[in-house]
């Protein structure tokens, strides 16, 4: 057994039920003898029938082949990219490989013979069974070694199949640094004292981990840019958002959140965003490009200014569906974008101020309705004031406190005219009454001086006392 390998794939409590059921007696029943020869013979000649693997896999699983055709029908290469996590995450409830192909892949990566496991992943032909093989991928070398080689081989679907590998890179990460940090845990158990050799080498495993993950990214990256264009990459990396915690100490989230981080860390320090086509692209795209950009030593203002104008467009027109949420994602977003405003010095100011001017809804009764687009213009006139409230704190962003001052007043006096004409009680529960929550925090951190008037117009314009004592709370928090 390769514990090098087996170490980081496995827990510790799994590793060592595995080695005591190796060291009992085991007897190969007839199926698993049948696969070792098949494995055997397909080693020297890889010639198989692929549609017959197909429907034996769907067998093993109990799955059906319709179940798939309406994933691949019709889509070429670059559409079936967006459908990789679907791909990836339903196999495993349709799809079993026979055993002597599980057999014959470990034995080509245990003997690091990678060009022969290609082989038999291109013979394999069906996106779907080549993604169960993927799986099989243990190892960082055996990553780089098979996305080194993956263009010197036909695929039916290249650029997916790239995708995928990549796709199953990030989960397997993930799932090391989980599997390496239950070699650190000092827990009370019944193994004998011979596994506590193999605990303090999962646990020098773990420390080195996570010392040169940052390292292991670069290296995978670089190799990813075989396959990919350093903006296809930025589009895939923008996906990945960070997880609330839903305890104080979870270590798959802490996992995923770390993996994430370090992704867009080197993104953002790597990668040249000047030439980009910024006109087109998802919200958190553009923001994680504006972060790219801003990282210049001298930021090209034009295009900062031509993403966040994209942005404010696609909120306006409804094609980002934009809420003023506040978990950490939502706030690293906006603080991205008002650095953005900030380099673009006066012209962002006026820019949200026109902005501003262009969204204000014009309240007469309850005139919501999907004719008016009343809801489109409420979650544009929400960002902008919450931008507008953002730039508050970037004290760059004024010549003086005066000017920040003044600016602040405008704002928030603006904000509450909405709040009082308002006659849409959801509006004000899902929309106004985050934003002044994000007011309340701003003023708790950086604004105390305007605390009493904002807890005044709070009081009096906002009628729910449970809203007011949410947003009130906010402001009397110590940090």
């Amino acid at each position: 057994m390769n514990l090098d390998i087996e170490i980081p794939n496995r827990n510790f409590h799994e590793l060592c039920n595995v080695i005591k059921w190796k060291e009992t007696p085991h007897t190969y029943n007839k199926e698993e003898l049948q696969a070792k020869s098949i494995a055997d013979v397909l080693y020297n000649n890889m010639t198989f029938d692929s549609d017959d693997v197909l429907k034996h896999s769907y067998s093993c699983a109990h799955g059906k082949e319709g179940t798939f055709n309406y994933l691949l029908s019709g889509k070429s290469d670059e559409e079936l990219q967006n459908d990789v996590s679907q791909i990836y995450h339903c196999y495993s409830c349709y799809i079993l490989l026979p055993s002597e192909y599980y057999i014959l892949s470990n034995r080509l990566l245990r003997e690091g013979n990678y060009l022969q496991w290609l082989t038999l992943l291109q013979n394999l032909k069906h996106l779907f069974l080549q993604s169960v093989l993927i799986m099989e991928l243990k190892a960082e070398q055996h990553f780089l070694a098979i996305l080194h080689n993956l263009e010197k081989y036909h695929f039916e679907y290249p650029k997916t199949m790239a995708a995928l590998i990549r796709e199953y890179w990030f989960e397997w990460s993930q799932q090391v640094s989980v599997n390496l940090h239950s070699y650190t845990l000092n827990e009370d158990n019944d193994y004998d004292k011979r596994f506590l050799q193999i605990q303090r080498q999962g646990e020098l495993k773990y420390n080195d981990w996570k010392a040169h993950l940052k390292d292991h990214i670069k290296v995978m990256f670089e190799k990813l840019q075989i396959c990919f264009t350093e903006q296809e990459l930025t589009r895939w990396a923008a996906t990945l958002k960070l997880k609330q915690r839903e305890s104080r100490k979870d270590v798959h989230y802490e996992a995923y959140n770390k993996l994430t981080e370090l992704i867009k860390d080197y993104i953002i320090n790597k990668y040249n965003a000047t030439y980009w086509d910024i006109d087109t692209g998802d919200f958190d795209y553009l923001v994680l490009v504006i972060d790219i950009l801003l990282n210049d030593e001298e930021p090209n203002v034009s295009k900062l200014e031509s993403a966040i104008k994209t942005i404010i467009n696609n909120i306006k027109n409804n094609t980002y569906k934009w809420y003023p949420t506040l978990d950490s994602n939502s706030i690293a977003n906006l603080n991205t974008i008002i650095n953005a405003i900030t380099h673009m010095g006066n012209s962002g100011k006026l820019l949200l101020e026109k902005e501003s001017k262009l969204c204000h809804i014009v309240y007469e009764g309850w005139n919501a309705t999907s004719e008016n687009n009343l809801y489109d213009k409420l979650q544009s006139e929400c960002f902008i004031f919450c931008c507008q409230l953002l730039l508050v704190s970037a004290s760059e962003a004024f010549n003086d406190e005066i000017e920040r001052e003044l600016f602040w007043n405008k704002v928030t006096e603006s904000l509450f005219r909405q709040i009082h004409v308002c006659d849409n009680k959801h509006f004000i529960e899902r929309y106004y009454k985050h934003v002044l929550i994000l007011a309340a925090l701003i003023i708790n951190q950086k604004h105390k001086e305007g605390e009493m008037e904002f807890l005044n117009k709070v009081k009096m314009e906002i009628i729910d006392e449970n809203i007011q004592k949410e947003i009130i709370s906010q402001v009397l928090h110590k940090k």
